[in-house]
Protein backbone atom coordinates (compact mmCIF):
# COMPACT_ATOMS: atom_id res chain seq x y z
CA UNK A 1 0.00 0.00 0.00
CA UNK A 2 1.41 3.33 -0.95
CA UNK A 3 0.74 7.02 -0.65
CA UNK A 4 0.39 7.09 -4.44
CA UNK A 5 -2.54 4.63 -4.22
CA UNK A 6 -4.24 6.89 -1.68
CA UNK A 7 -3.79 9.92 -3.91
CA UNK A 8 -5.12 8.05 -6.96
CA UNK A 9 -8.25 6.88 -5.13
CA UNK A 10 -8.75 10.35 -3.62
CA UNK A 11 -8.48 12.03 -7.03
CA UNK A 12 -10.91 9.54 -8.55
CA UNK A 13 -13.33 10.24 -5.67
CA UNK A 14 -13.06 13.99 -6.23
CA UNK A 15 -13.87 13.56 -9.91
CA UNK A 16 -16.89 11.40 -9.14
CA UNK A 17 -18.04 13.85 -6.46
CA UNK A 18 -17.83 16.73 -8.95
CA UNK A 19 -19.87 14.73 -11.46
CA UNK A 20 -22.54 14.05 -8.82
CA UNK A 21 -21.88 10.33 -8.41
CA UNK A 22 -21.66 10.53 -4.63
CA UNK A 23 -22.03 6.80 -3.91
CA UNK A 24 -19.05 5.90 -6.08
CA UNK A 25 -17.11 8.86 -4.70
CA UNK A 26 -17.63 7.52 -1.17
CA UNK A 27 -16.30 4.13 -2.22
CA UNK A 28 -13.20 5.80 -3.66
CA UNK A 29 -12.65 7.84 -0.53
CA UNK A 30 -12.99 4.64 1.52
CA UNK A 31 -10.28 3.03 -0.62
CA UNK A 32 -8.05 6.09 -0.22
CA UNK A 33 -8.54 5.89 3.55
CA UNK A 34 -7.37 2.26 3.51
CA UNK A 35 -3.99 3.57 2.33
CA UNK A 36 -3.94 6.82 4.32
CA UNK A 37 -6.42 6.68 7.23
CA UNK A 38 -5.27 9.97 8.76
CA UNK A 39 -5.88 12.17 5.74
CA UNK A 40 -8.12 15.03 6.87
CA UNK A 41 -8.98 16.04 3.29
CA UNK A 42 -10.25 12.59 2.41
CA UNK A 43 -12.40 12.40 5.54
CA UNK A 44 -13.75 15.89 4.78
CA UNK A 45 -14.68 15.06 1.20
CA UNK A 46 -16.27 11.77 2.24
CA UNK A 47 -18.36 13.79 4.71
CA UNK A 48 -19.39 16.15 1.92
CA UNK A 49 -20.46 13.25 -0.31
CA UNK A 50 -22.42 11.64 2.52
CA UNK A 51 -24.13 14.99 3.18
CA UNK A 52 -25.18 15.19 -0.48
CA UNK A 53 -26.96 11.87 0.07
CA UNK A 54 -28.63 13.15 3.28
CA UNK A 55 -26.62 10.63 5.30
CA UNK A 56 -26.00 13.24 7.97
CA UNK A 57 -25.08 10.99 10.91
CA UNK A 58 -22.29 9.43 8.87
CA UNK A 59 -21.23 12.84 7.58
CA UNK A 60 -20.90 14.16 11.15
CA UNK A 61 -18.63 11.22 11.99
CA UNK A 62 -16.44 11.99 8.96
CA UNK A 63 -16.18 15.66 9.89
CA UNK A 64 -15.27 14.62 13.44
CA UNK A 65 -12.46 12.47 12.04
CA UNK A 66 -11.33 15.39 9.89
CA UNK A 67 -11.21 17.61 12.94
CA UNK A 68 -9.22 15.03 14.91
CA UNK A 69 -6.43 15.44 12.36
CA UNK A 70 -6.92 19.15 11.67
CA UNK A 71 -8.94 21.02 14.34
CA UNK A 72 -8.45 24.32 12.50
CA UNK A 73 -10.17 23.12 9.30
CA UNK A 74 -12.88 25.79 9.02
CA UNK A 75 -14.71 24.07 6.17
CA UNK A 76 -14.96 20.87 8.21
CA UNK A 77 -16.56 22.80 11.08
CA UNK A 78 -18.99 24.34 8.59
CA UNK A 79 -19.72 20.96 6.99
CA UNK A 80 -20.37 19.45 10.39
CA UNK A 81 -22.73 22.33 11.13
CA UNK A 82 -24.61 21.69 7.90
CA UNK A 83 -24.94 17.97 8.70
CA UNK A 84 -26.12 18.71 12.24
CA UNK A 85 -28.70 21.15 10.87
CA UNK A 86 -29.85 18.39 8.52
CA UNK A 87 -30.46 16.29 11.63
CA UNK A 88 -32.47 19.13 13.20
CA UNK A 89 -29.72 19.83 15.75
CA UNK A 90 -29.65 23.58 15.07
CA UNK A 91 -28.06 24.75 18.31
CA UNK A 92 -25.12 22.39 17.79
CA UNK A 93 -24.93 23.45 14.15
CA UNK A 94 -24.68 27.10 15.16
CA UNK A 95 -21.82 26.29 17.53
CA UNK A 96 -19.99 24.60 14.64
CA UNK A 97 -20.61 27.57 12.35
CA UNK A 98 -19.32 29.89 15.08
CA UNK A 99 -16.14 27.82 15.37
CA UNK A 100 -15.70 27.88 11.58
CA UNK A 101 -16.14 31.65 11.58
CA UNK A 102 -13.58 32.06 14.36
CA UNK A 103 -11.07 30.34 12.09
CA UNK A 104 -12.14 32.03 8.84
CA UNK A 105 -14.73 34.80 9.09
CA UNK A 106 -14.75 35.46 5.34
CA UNK A 107 -16.69 32.41 4.12
CA UNK A 108 -20.07 33.57 2.83
CA UNK A 109 -21.60 30.09 2.79
CA UNK A 110 -20.89 29.62 6.50
CA UNK A 111 -22.63 32.91 7.34
CA UNK A 112 -25.54 31.90 5.09
CA UNK A 113 -25.90 28.43 6.67
CA UNK A 114 -25.68 29.91 10.15
CA UNK A 115 -28.50 32.27 9.15
CA UNK A 116 -30.63 29.34 7.99
CA UNK A 117 -30.09 27.53 11.31
CA UNK A 118 -30.94 30.68 13.27
CA UNK A 119 -34.09 31.23 11.21
CA UNK A 120 -35.12 27.62 11.82
CA UNK A 121 -34.94 28.43 15.55
CA UNK A 122 -37.05 31.57 15.07
CA UNK A 123 -34.09 33.88 15.73
CA UNK A 124 -34.92 36.08 12.75
CA UNK A 125 -32.95 39.23 13.61
CA UNK A 126 -29.76 37.21 14.05
CA UNK A 127 -30.48 35.29 10.85
CA UNK A 128 -30.87 38.51 8.88
CA UNK A 129 -27.53 39.78 10.22
CA UNK A 130 -25.90 36.56 9.00
CA UNK A 131 -27.46 36.90 5.53
CA UNK A 132 -26.29 40.52 5.37
CA UNK A 133 -22.76 39.46 6.29
CA UNK A 134 -22.85 36.68 3.67
CA UNK A 135 -23.89 39.25 1.06
CA UNK A 136 -21.12 41.63 2.12
CA UNK A 137 -18.62 38.87 1.42
CA UNK A 138 -20.33 37.58 -1.74
CA UNK A 139 -22.84 40.06 -3.24
CA UNK A 140 -23.80 37.45 -5.84
CA UNK A 141 -25.12 35.01 -3.26
CA UNK A 142 -28.74 35.24 -4.38
CA UNK A 143 -29.97 32.62 -1.91
CA UNK A 144 -28.86 34.85 0.98
CA UNK A 145 -30.66 37.83 -0.52
CA UNK A 146 -33.92 35.95 -0.99
CA UNK A 147 -33.78 34.46 2.52
CA UNK A 148 -32.96 37.86 3.98
CA UNK A 149 -36.13 39.25 2.40
CA UNK A 150 -38.21 36.20 3.35
CA UNK A 151 -36.96 36.17 6.95
CA UNK A 152 -37.68 39.87 7.40
CA UNK A 153 -41.32 39.19 6.49
CA UNK A 154 -41.53 36.62 9.30
CA UNK A 155 -40.53 39.07 12.01
CA UNK A 156 -43.38 40.30 14.18
CA UNK A 157 -44.31 43.85 13.30
CA UNK A 158 -42.75 43.70 9.81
Amino acid sequence: MSRKDAVNWYNKGIGLHRSGDYKKAIRCFDRALEFDPENAGTWYNKGNALGKLDRYDEAVRCYDRTLEFNPEYAYAWSGKGFALAGLGRHDEAIRCYDRALEIDPEVASTWYNKGVALADLGRHDEAIRCYVRALEIDPGLSSAQSLKVHTSTLKPGS
